[in-house]
This record gives C-alpha cells, structure tokens and sequence, in this order.
C-alpha cells in the first residue's frame, strides 16, 4: 500500500513545479506517490513533470482542470490519491531532503491525525533553519491522514479565485465604459469627464484588486475568530477525579483494564504492577498501545473497564491534579514554545530554585549543549524549539520533567533521537543514580529495557510480563 501521497496544486509556476518535483525525486524513503494538479495553466507547468527527471512508469501522475483555485486542485488531487497519508505542498513548497514523512507514514510514529505550517518541522526532527539552501519556501504545507481527512470532509470551494476575480474586475470595466458611452451621446457628460473618470477608476482598481484578493483571507480569519471564541465559551473544565492525596511511594496497579478508541479496541483486560522506586518498561510494536498506558497512568484517559489504583486508592477517588503535579513527563513529540532554553525549561513550575535546575540539567545530560550554545541557559529555541536539533530537544524535555525532582517519572521513547554517547550519560545521570525517582518507560531500546526492574510486552491488547530469563536473553 502507498504509505504517502504527495500532492502539488500549481498555476503557472513552472519554475517552482521543477523544483519541488526535483526535490521528491531525492527521497529515499518508499512507497510514495507524486500528483501534481495543474489548475488551467497557460505557462507550459505540465511539461516540467518530464523535464524534471521522471521519465515513463514514474510514481508521478498530472491531474488538469480549468482554472478553479488551489482548493478545488487539492480536491481532485486527494480523490485520486491511494495514499494513508496525504501530504499538501503549494507549487512553491519543496519538499525537504531526507525528510521522515514515510517512515511517519509506514511506522506510523505519530498519534497526529493532521498537522498544518511547515511539513519540515514535524517531520524532521534535525531540522534547524528550515529554509537554509533551500529554493522557495516550506510555509503553507500540511500534512493528513487520509482518515482524518475523510472525516473532514474537502477543502472548501466557495472562495473567490484569481479568474473569478479577474472576470469581476472586466465587467466592472465594461459596465463602467458602457454606461459612460450611453451618457456622453445623450449629451449628460462630456467625452472629457468620462476620460477623467477612467483616470480615476484606473488609480483605485489596484486598491479594489487587492480588496478582492484579501477576501479568501478575510473569510478565514473570520473562521478561525468563531473557533477561538467557541474555546473561550467552553470554559476551563477541572479535572474528573476526588480529593484523596495521591501517595507516589506506594504501588500503581493497573487491574483488568480496558480502553477503545472510537470503537476500536486497544486494550483487552491488562494488567500492570509498577513497584515505588523500580523502572517498569513497556515494549510493542506500534499501535500496540504503549502510549495509551502512559495516559491512563497520567489520569489522561479512563478505562472503560478495570481499576487503576494508586496504593489501593482508585483513581476516581484521587485527586488528579495533585498526581500530575508530582509526575514528571517527557512525552515522545515534546511541544515548545519562542522563548529560552531557560524559559522551557521552567515552563508551568514556580518557585524553582537554581540547584534543583541545575540538578535537571546534568541528570538529562543537557549540559554538554548548553556549554556549546552561545547564550547557554538564556540561548533562543525559536518557534517549536527549531533552532535545536532533535536530540538538544529531547534533552530539554527531559529536563522539563525532572526540575520539581518528580517522585514518578514517565517517559515516552527516552532515548529516540539521542546519539549513543548521550544515552550513555542518561543511564549513568537518571537510571543508575541512587535516590530516582520510580519510573515507568515506553521503550524499544534495547540498552534501557536491560535496566527495567519488570518489562512487560504489550501485544493483541494484553500485557505479558517477561520472566527474568527472557529479559536477560533479549536484553
């Protein structure tokens, strides 16, 4: 099956269609598909697919229509796309080399069901300036899973293009002349008012143009302003739970417990010891469920059947706000936010004085990176933590989790984008050092399931603990 169909709207942008589809032709990550949907163009865009390199057979297939606007082109690109995946890039958007949006695609890595801005940002994680040595840009990309997107629905068609537009701005033109010519030979306005009209009207057609051409945006800003008020009318809702003090030193078990999404079952009757001070890993294949136990542990979701207990106390009777306080977190796609590594860092905690933030950072061997950062502590990260690599982030969501020195830590694929050296250190800093915290971990890593006091296997919706023996072998 195609993991990922990319599609390429364009109008009479030959330039960039060559680039983009020259850019595609780099990827090393199969199967993808190519479909550029060429809107009416008059530039000769539709012979690039063959200048640019692919010849006869090639995953690529061009889709013509008149001249409709980018979102009826994204339509028909999508309805003959056989992708699971369906990657949006503008005739000017190239698509980045070595990028990771088919191993997204085929491993199904990310819980995301569509995320919109720049495709780079999500699917590279090493990407730091995302427009050096590239042509073109990269903003204006979007990617979605098909599902998603079959449940949306497609793209709305009722905004105003450029044809549309330019047809509007004639017959104003021909009305205008029209009615100018019946008044001058009729005798009410004289040839040289109607000629000072036509001056006039030419000077404030730019202005109308651009009115006109904002309008889709004017359209969609309103849309998005209905969205956020919508939100701000929702209100905040408190956490379900009760008020019992959640006690962190005693045992969590996980009893018969299962979960669904949208119908779809993911666990099937689990059960799950974690030990006060012990490292518990949970290993699968994706779409096991892994990330699922971690949520259900956080209070993040309820079974819909089975007991989650915290030293004998059910999780409906704990107070749940009080169990994440004292939870540290490093999920496998941390979020950022424009502001310092400091700044994240601290991100949400008060109070926090410089030996505990100290402490975290050498614990998450994040200090290597900040004595190579101009700045150190106060360095930029850029939106979404950019201008940092995938490992450098991964180390500040670490130390995000460990600042307040949770007594529970959960971590979701710790060691993802971290080079062996670094993995090393963590091991050495967090989970050989005396006094750490009880962690439970989703893991597929060889060196840190070795560590785990109890590693359970997540498969068919069921948890089955390793003997000692089978942990050793596999270790």
């Amino acid at each position: 099956m195609t993991a990922i169909s990319v599609i390429i709207p364009y109008y009479n942008t030959v330039r960039h269609v060559k680039a983009a589809l020259q850019s595609v032709l780099f990827q090393s990550h199969p199967p993808l598909e190519v479909i550029c949907v060429d809107d009416g163009s008059d530039d000769g865009s539709g012979e690039a697919i063959e200048e640019a390199g692919f010849g006869p057979g090639a995953p690529v297939r061009l889709i013509t229509q008149g001249h409709r606007g980018a979102a009826t082109a994204r339509n028909a690109g999508v309805a003959a796309a056989k992708g699971e995946w369906l990657a949006f890039l503008d005739a000017d958007d190239l698509w980045p080399q070595d990028s990771r949006a088919a191993r997204v695609a085929a491993q199904g890595l990310s819980g995301a069901d569509m995320v919109f801005g720049k495709v780079a940002q999500f699917i590279d994680g090493e990407a730091r300036d995302l427009d050096a040595g590239m042509p073109g840009r990269v903003a204006g990309s979007m990617l979605l899973r098909r599902a998603a997107f079959d449940r949306v629905g497609p793209f709305d068609e009722v905004l105003a293009t450029a044809e549309t537009i330019d047809w509007v701005a004639r017959a104003r033109a021909a009305t205008a002349l029209a009615a100018g010519g019946i008044a001058v030979s009729q005798g009410s306005l004289s040839l040289g008012a109607l000629a000072a009209f036509f001056v006039a009207a030419s000077q404030a057609n730019g202005a109308l143009n651009g009115l006109m051409v904002s309008l889709p945006m004017l359209l969609t800003g309103h849309e998005a302003l209905n969205r956020l008020v919508e939100f701000r009318a929702i209100g905040r809702e408190e956490a379900p739970g009760g008020t019992a003090e959640p006690d962190l030193k005693r045992p969590l078990i996980m009893a018969g417990v299962h979960f669904s999404y949208d119908g779809r079952p993911i666990l099937n009757g689990i059960d799950l010891s974690i030990e006060p001070g012990a490292i518990t890993a949970l290993a699968a294949l994706n779409g096991e469920g892994k990330t699922t136990v971690l949520d259900l542990a956080l209070g993040l979701n309820r079974p819909a059947a089975g007991q989650i207990a915290l030293g004998g106390v059910d999780y409906g009777a704990l107070d749940l706000s009080a169990l994440r306080r004292a939870m540290g977190v490093a999920p496998q796609n941390p979020l950022f936010f424009r502001g310092t590594v400091r700044e994240n860092i601290l991100f949400g905690r008060k109070g926090v004085d410089e030996a505990d933030l100290a402490w975290a950072i050498r614990t998450a061997a994040l200090d290597p990176v900040l004595a190579a950062l101009p700045g150190g502590l106060d360095a930029p990260m850029g939106d979404a933590g950019a201008q940092l690599s995938g490992g450098e982030r991964q180390r500040v969501a670490l130390a995000r989790a460990l600042v307040h020195r949770p007594a529970f830590l959960i971590l979701d694929e710790p060691s993802n984008h971290l080079d062996a050296a670094t993995v090393r250190l963590l091991i050495e800093r967090l989970f050989l050092a005396p006094g750490r915290p009880t962690i439970l971990m989703a893991t597929h890593d060889a060196r840190l399931l070795a560590l785990a006091d109890r590693v359970y296997d997540l498969e068919g919706g069921k948890a089955l603990a390793r003997g000692p023996q089978l942990q050793a072998a596999l270790a």
